[in-house]
């Protein structure tokens, strides 16, 4: 019975998801599909765990383990898709120094409060190695969504919008990859073998890109048969890193940066054709994080989550406008000087959560389904703020030209 709930959940989900009616897919409301889809599919998750109604416990998930790393090396193939060389030529100057500004104060300030923080809460215990790369991966970046701000379109504001999803979209590349070097350095002992280890995903990357290549190229074009080419080659990247205790999703991170890089027309079309599967796979994604998490945190799983929050609140929007401020404005490229863009960081970025479930897929211990709880929460605390604060932000500039007029 338990099973079936589970069965009937996921494909309730995918087809609300899927509808075309609901979900049309188009690059303008891709990134509010996947933000409905993520957190929406977390609520629903948590009210079907077992730590509120229990109609779904935490086990039937945890078996489906191989389905769940085969999900997350589709959604590291989908980030690492962004990073084709001839895209990443024309980053601006402004937007690497975002990245590197908000990646620099991640590692000054959040991470090693966070570390503080999470020390206390799981004392006598030391933080595993993993979890604090985690909450520090975590930190990074923000959602790639704006348009939910609501702001009036203008030149300017569409130019901000464009640098927040650009930079977020690195950013999310970063904290992948820093859980997957992480993951490497804490599963070895000695710098031989992390070599190796370093070595044997990078050669597991390069030979699924490659697979999929010659595979994409002698299936004429049918979708059917080149999702079921891609979802092999997911399945070896992602299954291999995970069998091995290393992070799927890096794998498949880097599975994407080969597939992106590689010439041919028939790469591309297929690029799009799996990117229009991304609010599918979000909402299983979330509904997975749900079902996993133990909410009973405690009051120092409290402190974390409020510390977090907090430090994306005052964190966040700084860095933001301190990388804009110090970086020189290109001919026709100005900024506004002040935005209700500028809240939107505070969000946390959905890869967060695929971060969270692959640390406790390949190790579901009970600290881990806490530490996922952690995100969520102080996830869904901070949509909640960053959409509050956005709308006030918004609502206030409309009246002010309204007066002015």
């Amino acid at each position: 019975m338990q099973a079936f709930l589970v069965i009937l959940t996921l494909a309730a989900l995918a087809l609300v998801a899927a509808s075309p009616r609901r979900f049309r897919p188009t690059r303008s409301r891709s990134a509010v599909n996947t933000f409905i889809a993520v957190w929406g599919s977390v609520v629903v998750g948590i009210l079907l765990g077992p730590t509120v109604t229990s109609l779904i416990p935490a086990q039937p998930i945890t078996y489906a383990k191989p389905l769940a790393v085969l999900g997350l090396g589709w959604i590291g193939v989908m980030v690492g898709a962004q990073a084709r060389t001839s895209l990443l030529k024309l980053v601006s100057r402004r937007i690497w120094t975002i990245v590197a500004l908000d990646t620099l104060i991640t590692a000054m300030v959040i991470a090693p409060l966070a570390y503080l923080a999470l020390s206390k809460w799981l004392a006598p215990e030391r933080p595993p190695s993993a979890v604090v790369a985690l909450i520090a991966a975590a930190a990074l970046g923000w959602a790639m969504e704006t348009r939910s701000a609501r702001v009036a379109s203008t030149a300017e504001a569409h130019r901000l919008a464009i640098v927040i999803r650009a930079s977020g979209g690195l950013l999310a590349i970063a904290a992948i990859i820093a859980v997957g070097v992480a993951s490497i350095i804490s599963t070895t002992v000695t710098p031989l073998a992390t070599a190796v280890s370093g070595a044997t995903v990078l050669v597991v990357a390069a030979t699924a890109a490659l697979l999929l290549k010659f595979a994409i190229s002698i299936t004429s074009g049918k979708r059917g048969d080149q999702l079921c080419v891609f979802l092999g080659a997911v399945g070896l990247a992602a299954g291999t890193a995970a069998e091995i205790h290393l992070s799927p999703l890096f794998a498949a991170l880097l599975t994407g940066v080969a597939i992106a890089n590689m010439p041919g027309k028939g790469l591309r079309s297929f690029e799009a054709f799996i990117l229009r599967g991304e609010h599918v796979v979000a909402a299983l994604f979330g509904l997975t994080a749900g079902i996993l998490i133990d909410i009973r945190i405690g009051l120092g799983g409290l402190v974390l989550v409020f510390l977090l929050t907090a430090m994306r609140l005052l964190l966040k929007p700084v860095t933001l406008s301190l990388a804009i401020r110090f970086s020189d404005d290109a001919p026709g490229q100005r900024l506004p000087a002040s935005s209700p863009l500028y809240l939107a960081p505070i969000r946390v970025s959905p890869v967060a959560i695929a971060l969270g479930v692959s640390l406790v897929l390949l190790d579901p211990s009970a600290t881990n389904n806490r530490v996922l709880a952690v995100l969520l929460i102080s996830g869904l605390l901070a949509e909640v703020v960053s959409i509050t604060l956005t709308a006030l932000g918004a609502r206030r500039v409309g009246a002010t030209k309204a007066v002015a007029a």
